[in-house]
């Protein structure tokens, strides 16, 4: 049964995937996230809106819209000379999250992908898209007006269950989530830290745009990961490691923060 119902999948995506391909749209797919920023704090739960930006070159883009909003704004009031104090206070409505990284699959090179992402300063890394095993879960329900069907994967130490739908012929999703006879319209981690569910489907035309600066710090993942490890682990010796300045986290207290009372959850599995 389940080797049939993926053959009758795969049929679907090829089929509508010819059609696909003579339209020259890219699609958005708007994601609601909740997510549990700090472990120590369950029941604080956050929110956020991601965009998932899908060209007909294969290349995507997924992206925290509060933030790119956030950055957006600020570059256009830096732009007309308003300092820094006029920007903060021109911006205090704004939503933030503070969820810096923006993925760009298939981009510098098709199999490869480019992420952004912030731990003080700015840094980008590039790798191999990674060869995920899906496992799809003879399960369906309704998403925007679209059957999807349920598959379940684990990367970087978290399992993931998601809900495709072929009728959009697209292998794309959230983060680096991908690879399935359709798009992913929602996915939620098995200890339901992340969920992401998409409220909004469209067309656009807009170019890919990737953040604007000059001052990107190059690395590999691995470096990015430890950085981002040992600043979480003790904030004034990883801020020392990234500036080279002897700088200081100060508490509550007034004292220097030897030590974040927190446990803050990323995509990737902190071991």
């Amino acid at each position: 049964m389940r080797k049939y119902l993926l053959f009758a999948l795969l049929s679907i995506f090829y089929t509508i995937s010819l059609h696909a391909q003579s339209s020259n749209n890219s699609i958005r797919c708007i994601y609601l996230e909740n997510y549990i920023k700090d472990s120590a704090k369950p029941k604080d739960i956050r929110q956020d809106e991601f965009a998932l930006d899908i060209y007909p070159d294969g290349k995507s883009a997924f992206y925290s819209v509060y933030e790119r909003a956030i950055r957006t704004s600020r570059d256009s009031m830096l732009r007309i000379g308003m300092t820094a104090t006029e920007i903060i206070n021109q911006q205090a409505d704004m939503p933030r999250t503070h969820q810096y990284f923006e993925y760009y699959k298939n981009s510098p090179a098709k199999g490869t992908y480019k992420c952004y992402d912030k731990v003080v300063k700015m840094y980008c890394y590039e790798e191999k898209l990674p060869s995920l095993q899906w496992n799809i879960v003879p399960e369906t329900k309704e998403l925007l007006g679209h059957t999807c069907q349920k598959a379940t994967v684990t990367i970087d130490g978290r399992t993931w269950e998601v809900w495709f739908t072929p009728q959009i012929p697209v292998a794309e999703g959230p983060w680096l989530l991908g690879g399935l006879p359709g798009l992913i319209l929602e996915a939620v981690d098995t200890e339901g830290i992340f969920h992401f569910k998409a409220i909004e489907l469209k067309n656009f035309s807009e170019t890919i745009k990737e953040p604007d600066t000059k001052q990107i710090i190059r690395c590999t993942r691995k470096e990015f990961l430890t950085l981002r490890q040992n600043y979480e682990k003790d904030p004034n010796s990883g801020l020392k490691a990234i500036t080279g300045r002897n700088l200081q986290i100060m508490g509550a207290d007034g004292k220097p923060l030897k030590s974040r009372k927190k446990q803050i959850n990323f995509f990737e599995k902190q071991p």
